[in-house]
């Protein structure tokens, strides 16, 4: 059999970096990427509006996401590159917004203590491109933004941000926290008007404004505690208005905020995030993960809405919602890791938009590529699994494997003879595990020494393979079988230590990361030792013979990326950092050749070269942490070099 092989250890997503334009996925991102598993996006989604004469459904999200679908949400695009950039380069959090019409809108959110400005972002054209304008020197996170027209508005957040007033649409704001605790975080804000602002306050209590913000006023809500957080406020006219809180809490006045009248939804279990109004119908989300409250009285009473569609069972499990938009008869929920449920028909039917096919955990360990269509992923979360999709990530099938353990990788021999390694580091667990059916089902094989943690392996066929691992104090070993893992031979590498990584060429030439670099060229009878550069090491990659990069970090706290490559199996070594961003680690790097490889980092970063190395391009597509892995590992798979797979610590992407 053809050996094609791509694995790679890390904790969660695939993406694959596109540039053709027969692509069939569902939705694509801005920047070029699309998800795979976790679709229409696995973030999660913390707004969500039906812009005024539209049906169209605009969300925002962590990680500077702005998602969009014109069809019902069928579709949606993606753009994971609003707002200010993070230590990572991704974006900030997203987390309130609003907009005018289909093409003008205002979102804000997360911001780094550390920078010197606040800011909202603004576009109009719908969302394609965005300008920052600063609304402080503090910087600061907005949790809520509320505007009467569409020249003023008012948004409020944690301690730097408070509230502060726009009048020309956003590109110029004023603080108008005078006389609010600069302690104090607030939720969100509501303007009946100019001059009559109410702001939801983290301890049970209403801060009100009756002159635009110059005083203010606070207000303590009936039957709260100092555990009620309020989470909304809104006014539907002049006198009549509401607040919601965590835990389940709803009160509203009906004489413009001087009294409060106490009026739980009673069927809830859970904290009240979010209140919306329309057509005469008060809403109200957060206490149910399947109902949503609605009340045509001004919240004296209270009816339910079902709306988790139990029909999808490929949608994120166990969802927290954090919003809910309604205009006409149009609906759409939004809430963690990505949730979409929404409905066309005023809440009758409800549909869920999501497509997130569970292994029993949130977090991928490695991926192993057979194909440009079949690749199969291994998860982590105390019991490892599978998953498998044979047309590349349209679709995913869940398979478990028969470890009790988190798997760290994945390697098939031959078409049929599969073989999978895992462990516990703290428990000092190790497990090899053995299919001989094309990894439908799965052997866990006897234990092969006591107390390692197996954290690679590498078969070159269905009967001969290498594990590595280790533990605290063990030995740095390598166990080789050449009859299908019935018997084990221990190639010690001769000092106490994890083997990080073990990449056979073929039956007789081979390469061993540990504390040292190990070559062998008689199927590791002999694994002959070198010193490494300076450095805390993560992993190789072996292109031949003789080229080989390692990566990693210039320490083990606190260093910066480095990855080096050897031209003579190790004899030498030449740094190919070029310009990588400090203070991040190299999880793993991919070529294709001497001069075009990728690296992922911590933080969510991949960087590209196409020059050896001399010079990066690195960027965060939206995501948390991934290790990079390129498709095209060998010259026998055919696929172009732009196209990259990466595996993260969310959902899965392409």
């Amino acid at each position: 059999m053809t050996r094609i092989k791509h694995v790679l250890i890390l904790p969660a997503l695939i993406f694959i970096l596109s540039i053709h334009t027969g692509n069939s996925f569902a939705q694509q991102d801005a920047n070029g990427w699309y998800w795979l598993n976790g679709r229409p996006t696995g973030n999660t989604l913390n707004w969500v509006d039906i812009p005024p004469s539209t049906s169209d459904f605009y969300a925002l999200g962590t990680k500077g996401t702005f998602a969009k679908s014109t069809n019902g949400g069928s579709f949606w695009s993606i753009n994971s590159q609003v707002g200010l950039f993070d230590a990572a380069l991704s974006r900030r959090d997203l987390r309130a917004g609003v907009f005018f019409d289909a093409n003008t809108g205002i979102v804000a959110g997360g911001a780094l203590v550390n920078l010197i400005q606040g800011v909202v972002s603004k576009t109009t054209d719908g969302g394609a491109s965005w300008t920052n304008y600063q609304y402080n020197d503090t910087s600061g996170s907005v949790n809520g933004m509320h505007f009467i027209n569409a020249n003023t508005g008012f948004i409020c957040g944690g301690t730097r941000v408070r509230v502060h007033k726009t009048t020309d649409g956003g590109a110029t704001w004023s603080d108008i926290s005078t006389g609010l605790s600069g302690t104090n975080t607030y939720n969100a804000v509501h303007a009946i008007d100019e001059n009559n602002i109410f702001l939801a306050f983290s301890t049970r209590r209403l801060y009100y404004s009756s002159n635009g913000g110059s005083s203010w006023s606070l207000i303590t809500l009936p039957g709260t505690t100092g555990g009620t957080t309020v989470t909304d406020v809104y006014f539907k006219d002049a006198n009549t208005g509401y607040a919601c809180g965590n835990p389940n809490y709803f009160a509203y006045t009906l004489n413009g905020g001087s009294t409060w009248t106490q009026s739980n939804a009673l069927s809830a279990t859970q904290g009240q995030r979010d209140l919306n109004y329309s057509a005469g119908v008060l809403y109200m989300l957060g206490g149910s993960r399947s109902y949503l409250y609605k009340s045509s009285d001004d919240g004296t009473s209270w009816d339910s809405i079902r709306f988790y569609d139990s029909s999808n069972v490929n949608q994120p499990s166990l969802p927290t919602f954090n919003k809910v938009a309604v205009r006409g008869t149009s609906m759409a929920i939004v809430g963690s890791n990505g949730h979409v449920t929404v409905s066309t028909n005023g809440g009758s039917n409800w549909s869920s938009m999501n497509y997130s096919v569970n292994s029993g955990s949130n977090f991928y360990q490695s991926m192993t590529t057979l194909s440009p269509t079949e690749f199969w992923i291994t998860s982590t979360g105390g019991v490892g699994s599978l998953l498998r999709t044979t047309d590349a990530g349209s679709t995913w099938t869940q398979i478990q494997s028969s470890h009790s353990v988190a798997i760290f990788q994945l390697d098939f021999g031959s078409q049929d003879t599969a073989y999978s390694c895992a462990g516990n580091v703290a428990g000092s667990i190790g497990q090899v595990a053995k299919s001989t059916n094309g990894g439908i089902n799965w052997t866990t094989l006897p234990a092969i020494a006591l107390n390692h943690t197996y954290l690679t392996l590498d078969f070159l066929n269905g009967s001969t393979g290498y594990v590595g691992g280790g533990g605290s104090g063990l030995p740095a070993n390598i166990y080789k079988t050449t009859d299908g893992a019935a018997t084990w031979i221990t190639q010690a590498l001769g000092y106490s230590a994890s083997v990080l990584s073990v990449q056979m060429v073929d039956l007789n030439y081979g390469f061993a990361l540990s504390t040292n670099f190990h070559r062998t060229i008689n199927g590791g009878t002999n694994w002959v030792g070198s010193a490494l550069p300076a450095g805390t090491w993560t992993n190789m990659h072996v292109l031949n013979k003789d080229v080989v990069f390692i990566n990693g970090s210039t320490a083990p706290s606190n260093g910066n990326p480095v990855v080096y490559r050897t031209t003579d199996a190790g004899t030498t070594w030449t740094n190919v950092s070029g310009d990588m961003p400090d203070s991040l680690t190299v999880n793993r790097t991919e070529w294709i050749n001497l001069y075009d490889g990728v690296a992922g980092f911590t933080g969510g970063l991949i960087g590209r070269t196409t020059n050896g190395g001399m010079n990066w391009s690195v960027s965060n597509p939206g995501i948390w942490k991934y290790f990079g892995r390129c498709l095209n590992r060998q010259e026998h798979l055919v696929c172009s070099k732009q196209q990259h797979y990466i595996i993260s610590d969310r959902k899965k992407y392409k």
